[in-house]
């Protein structure tokens, strides 16, 4: 365009003058001279400028040149610079954008998108650790090839190493120095002997092979059983070993008797009459005579038995009922009879002698002799059930200083504060420090103990109550006695109870009580519980709140 707005080379008007055609043509030499002055002074879009500017090229990206890049199509899109990637890395694209990859990213991929087996071209692979077979099914196509050369051409030779002896005609392997494998000819084993190996090319894994004067032969195991089995001249020397999967096994074998082996959990010896004991036969068992297992009878009889030891013959033996001595249970008929009397003189006799707290009268000829007790001459303290305690002498006076009354024997114990924060989910023991009374003082109610000592062997009254403040509504608050120390497992009585709201709290009344026969010395705790999953419960103070006592019931 022209200084007014007239693209530059449009025709003139036909009525435009000579003179204005020529000012016309002047102003377009204008337009054009300052056109070409905002070229060289920079100030027009057609200057000199970078490919990737992001302003002359709205679809561009700014980026300064560095060595290496590539100008490509970003994700916007718009023309971006690519910066040229690491040492070994490869451009690459994931279908949508490029990138630099790394080796172990390409052979990734490779691995990952094989369909089909790689073409190598007959180039060897050099360094490349340990290569797994695993997924391979057919390995009959698979060759290694083995370097060969002359006895001549043979390397100074590292452990380990194998080739082909194209002189020898045989493969020779290096340890210490060229050896070799041997293919043919004589292996030193004798005839029947045999040699467990894998073979390929028409035999069977894993079968045997038998030296024979013609060379080896392949020999099934079924085959080598039979052989051992008809050139066994002798018992087999095992060497201590188990015999394990032999089929048919033990009931098989030629000389098993079926009788002879039986299972001892089956078969139970029962005691007869008489006697006890007995069960199956897989431990020791005992019988024993028992006695009072026989039926009693009133009487015996002609032809009953009775067992007896004779210590003579060192046996037990039977005697019948006729044959005890007097015949038919009376007494013996050649009996001698002593006639007790209050004094007697007998060759070898026996003296009823009338002792302490006896007298013996004598009725006399024909009549009976009595036996009485003599009161006066009977040491009361002395008789086999005496018990002191149970006999009290009633005329002597009371020693006031040692009686014991079961009121005295008591105590009652009370929290005067508050007991704050109870530990969750652990035994603690409350702290009751102000006494009611105390008539043995057998509680102690000083710092770290708070516990009760039993004074003598008897049977007492506890009893408590305990009350919580401070609850969850969802959990059991208990409380309870115990005996030796406050842990779980020590309460001899205890009650839990669930929390209630009372007076706008949570809170929680745990009583109790139990009669029991306690041993001196043994201390007893007022103790409480709780696993509300916090530490925030409180034991409430009060004579009639939070208290526990004991009383001696009777010392029987």
């Amino acid at each position: 365009m022209d200084n007014d707005g007239q693209d530059i080379g449009e025709g003139y008007p036909a009525a435009m003058s000579t003179i204005d055609q020529l000012r016309r043509i002047e102003g377009d030499i204008k337009s054009i001279n300052l056109r070409l002055n905002n070229v060289r002074q920079g100030g027009a879009a057609g200057l000199n400028h970078n490919i990737l500017d992001g302003s002359v090229h709205s679809d561009s990206v700014a980026d300064a040149v560095t060595r290496g890049s590539i100008i490509y199509g970003n994700a916007t899109p718009k023309w971006d610079e690519l910066v040229l990637g690491a040492a070994d890395t490869f451009l690459g694209s994931d279908g949508n954008d490029l990138s630099y990859r790394t080796a172990a990213q390409v052979l990734a991929s490779l691995s990952a998108e094989a369909a089909a087996a790689f073409d190598w071209n007959a180039q060897n692979l050099t360094n490349i650790g340990t290569l797994s077979a695993d997924g391979i099914t057919d390995i009959s196509t698979i060759v290694t090839n083995i370097a060969a050369g002359t006895t001549g051409q043979r390397p100074a030779g590292v452990v380990g190493d194998i080739r082909y002896n194209s002189t020898l005609g045989r493969y020779e392997f290096y340890d210490g120095a060229w050896e070799n494998v041997l293919l043919s000819g004589n292996v030193g084993i004798a005839d029947d002997d045999i040699l467990s190996v894998d073979l390929v090319g028409g035999l069977i894994a894993g079968d045997i092979v038998r030296a024979t004067a013609a060379g080896l032969e392949s020999r099934t195991d079924a085959q080598i059983l039979a052989q051992l089995s008809g050139d066994a001249v002798a018992a087999f020397d095992w060497n201590g070993q188990n015999l394990t999967n032999l089929g048919t096994g033990h009931d098989a074998f030629s000389d098993f008797v079926s009788d002879e082996h039986v299972a001892h959990s089956g078969v139970t010896l029962t005691a007869g009459e008489g006697l006890s004991g007995g069960g199956d036969i897989s431990a020791n068992r005992t019988f024993n005579l028992d006695i009072n297992g026989l039926v009693e009878d009133a009487a015996g009889a002609s032809g009953d038995f009775f067992v007896y030891y004779d210590t003579v013959a060192g046996d037990y033996k039977k005697i019948d009922w006729d044959d005890m001595p007097g015949g038919g249970g009376g007494a013996p008929t050649d009996a001698e009879y002593v006639v007790l009397a209050l004094d007697a003189t007998l060759t070898a006799e026996r003296v009823l002698t009338a002792g302490t707290g006896i007298s013996l009268a004598d009725g006399g000829a024909g009549g009976n002799a009595t036996l009485s007790t003599n009161d006066g001459a009977i040491d009361h303290d002395s008789l086999l059930n005496y018990v002191a305690n149970e006999h009290i002498d009633y005329t002597s006076a009371i020693d006031n200083t040692n009686y014991v009354t079961k009121t005295a024997l008591a105590f009652r114990a009370y929290r005067s504060s508050t007991q704050a924060n109870i530990v969750d989910n652990t035994h603690t023991r409350i702290n009751c420090d102000t006494e009611d009374f105390d008539g043995g003082s057998d509680y102690d109610n000083t710092a770290t103990n708070y516990h009760w000592t039993v004074p003598v062997n008897g049977r007492y009254l506890l009893y408590f109550s305990v009350k919580w403040s401070g609850c969850d509504a969802a959990e059991y608050y208990e409380a309870g006695i115990y005996a030796g120390s406050v842990a779980g497992g020590n309460q001899v009585v205890k009650n839990a109870q669930a929390a209630i709201s009372q007076a706008g709290r949570l809170q929680a009344q745990c009583t109790g009580y139990i009669e029991l026969d306690l041993t001196s010395g043994t201390e007893y705790f007022l103790g409480c519980y709780h696993n509300d999953g916090a530490n925030t419960a409180d034991i409430v103070s009060g004579s009639d709140t939070t208290y526990w006592g004991a009383r001696l019931v009777s010392t029987a």
